[in-house]
């Protein structure tokens, strides 16, 4: 059995996701409306990660993934401090599907994100062909850093 996933974080990096999870096949970009991306998730490494909020008016893009459950259930384990729920977002069809996602739950109060992370956002949204104005959005995020992970 397989599942949907909406990726809007780093994720969006098809690199890292197959890394994470295998089966992972691209289905196409989405949009969810009326959320706003942010990085205020507090992470494992205490800097802060993508996370969606409510907010009118407002729509993140990402890449729609087609998941095995098993490994949906994997990548669980690899986004602590994150419940995933399921959402109704647009598909590249213009389509309304249920996809999977996640929203942080363990936030920060400093929402400023790394620059290598945030570098692997827009790699992803680039990777995908997300629409420039949302690039942009992605581009004006807060972050600090060198844009090479520090172990990689």
């Amino acid at each position: 059995m397989s599942m949907l996933y909406f990726a809007y974080g780093s994720n969006m990096y098809s690199t890292r996701m197959c890394k994470r999870a295998p089966s992972a096949v691209v289905i196409g970009t989405a949009c969810l409306h009326y959320h706003h991306v942010v990085c205020n998730k507090l992470g494992q490494d205490g800097t802060a990660k993508a996370n969606i909020v409510p907010q009118r008016n407002a729509a993140t893009y990402g890449v729609l993934y087609k998941i095995s459950a098993n490994e949906m259930e994997l990548l669980d384990t690899e986004e602590t401090g994150y419940r995933r729920v399921e959402k109704m977002i647009l598909n590249h069809l213009n389509q309304k599907v249920h996809a999977q996602t996640y929203v942080a739950f363990q936030l920060t109060h400093q929402p400023v994100t790394t620059a290598w992370y945030k570098s692997l956002m827009i790699q992803g949204a680039t990777e995908h062909g997300l629409p420039d104005h949302y690039i942009h959005v992605l581009e004006r995020l807060p972050a600090t850093g060198q844009t090479l992970k520090p172990d990689a």
